[in-house]
């Protein structure tokens, strides 16, 4: 018997639940990679759209991070309520989500804010920066792989089993 199936009362073989674990990962990037890009471009939206007012930026800068917020709240609320984990894990997943957002809402502030400094006034490239975001990446990226684990889902394949 492979040791990816279970016997039932029956001795009949079941198969394991299991993880969908590129669902997961499609998800963790799909969302996690392409928000923080989009709302980088936004300052160069409203510099192409909205040329003469200059507190356009810094309206946005307030704006933004709030919209992202939301959305990220909104779909991450529905993605931990239709997962297969326990009530318990499931407000640790809550949890985790929060403190993901919280991070991102300053990181989406930066970001926007970071087109209003002069050009070589801060030097993004340097050690202390560069540790500075890998720290806050990890932070974000680790809470939101922990916010979106979906559990365990029994598989659809049933295997054959050796009993007819």
């Amino acid at each position: 018997m492979s040791s990816n199936v279970l016997l039932d009362s029956n001795d009949r073989t079941m198969p394991k639940a299991r993880i969908a674990f590129r669902s997961w990962f499609l998800t963790v990037i799909s969302w996690d990679g392409l928000l923080p890009p989009c709302v980088l471009l936004v300052p160069y939206l409203i510099e192409i759209l909205f040329p003469n007012i200059p507190d356009a930026i810094e309206i946005a800068a307030l704006l933004m991070p709030i919209s992202a917020f939301l959305v990220r709240f909104v779909v991450g609320k529905r993605r931990i309520a239709s997962n297969q984990c326990s009530a318990l894990f499931r407000g640790v997943q809550y949890f985790f989500l929060g403190l993901g957002i919280f991070v991102m809402v300053f990181v989406d502030a930066v970001l926007v804010l970071a087109h209003m400094v002069p050009k070589g006034a801060v030097n993004w490239t340097d050690t202390f920066h560069c540790i500075l975001w890998a720290a806050v990446a990890s932070i974000y990226l680790t809470s939101m792989v922990i916010a979106t684990y979906p559990g365990r889902t029994k598989s659809n394949i049933i295997p054959r089993s050796s009993n007819p």
